[in-house]
């Protein structure tokens, strides 16, 4: 019951992120600290995952591949194990994903990348 509950609120707080920001409104952060999560800064290789990453003033991911959906503007923040959060700002919403069961290896875990591509077969 807490993974579900968690994955909402993960979702959710990248869905509000995203749409305060196309709506202009200065809710939780400020417009100017929203855009941060949207500014590179560096692209590196991850010491941990041994692929480059493009990371945000805040130390987003931007544009993860499929991990974040097919949109290049998305961002957002995996974890250990397969659990991921992003905000896809082209559709406007959130997206969370977390897993009962812990991928033990550091690759992307191959459900939810199923998933987000049938997701996005339909938006």
């Amino acid at each position: 019951m807490y993974g579900d509950r968690n994955t909402r609120y993960i979702a959710k707080i990248y869905d509000i992120l995203i749409n305060h920001l196309i709506l202009e409104k200065n809710i939780l952060l400020s417009k100017s600290s929203i855009k941060k999560c949207l500014t590179e800064t560096t692209t590196r290789i991850d010491e941990s995952l041994m692929l480059p990453i493009r990371w945000s003033q805040v130390g987003l991911i931007l544009r993860g591949g499929w991990l974040f959906g097919k949109n290049k503007e998305s961002f957002g923040h995996n974890g250990w194990g397969g659990s991921l959060g992003f905000a896809d700002p082209m559709l406007g919403i959130g997206i969370a994903y977390t897993t009962n069961k812990i991928n033990s290896s550091m690759s992307s875990d191959f459900r939810i990348i199923k998933l987000l591509k049938e997701f996005y077969k339909i938006h």
